[in-house]
């Protein structure tokens, strides 16, 4: 499992070992689980929270273009789960 595919307890944080920064310059960055399922987002300047399993692309097409239908959008989310 990739570490951007994995949970991390605030208990078991550790900077350079299994977070942030990991090496000299390091750019990765860290994301709060907001509920089982879900992250935090911002869009048109308010927090929301969106599914996990969306990538970015979807998330901009979705949430910021409003290129993907709620059905699909749901639907295609569905489908990761598990």
């Amino acid at each position: 499992m990739a570490a951007r595919d994995s949970l991390l307890l605030l208990s078991e944080y550790s900077p350079g070992t299994n977070a942030p920064p990991m090496h000299p310059r390091c750019r990765s960055t860290i994301s709060a689980v907001v509920e089982s399922g879900k992250r935090a987002a911002r869009v048109g300047g308010k927090n929301i929270k969106v599914p996990a399993n969306v990538n970015y692309e979807e998330y901009k097409r979705f949430y910021i273009k409003g290129e993907i239908k709620t059905a699909d959008f749901q639907q295609l989310t569905k489908l990761r789960v598990g």
